[in-house]
């Protein structure tokens, strides 16, 4: 998908990795990269869930967002926020918001 000109909004690599963005339903700030810059650098450098998954716990994000990624093999979903670790989700898919951790705002 595009978002204005930047491109991979949500996307599939040749590698079989495919990332999937959601916000994450928070008004907190912080920061970081812009999820957009993120997701990019995902599929432009990983292979599968578990690299990507890696990746995120060194990449500071600047608001609250939730990606789904999937592979051949796997499925995971992972809040992150400024405020907080990348934190797996009990499932493999997320809506506009962030079951955990509840914070204060």
């Amino acid at each position: 998908m595009q978002d204005v000109l930047w491109g991979l909004l949500d996307g599939m690599n040749d590698a079989g990795l495919a990332v999937s963005l959601n916000w994450g339903g928070r008004s907190v700030h912080g920061r970081g990269f812009a999820i957009l810059i993120v997701v990019r650098y995902l599929l432009e450098t990983c292979d599968t869930v578990d690299e990507a998954l890696d990746r995120l716990r060194s990449l500071p994000v600047a608001i609250p967002q939730n990606l789904t990624l999937v592979d051949p093999a796997k499925a995971a979903t992972v809040f992150l926020g400024p405020d907080m670790p990348p934190t797996p989700a009990p499932d493999a898919c997320a809506a506009n918001h962030q079951h955990l951790p509840v914070t204060d705002e």
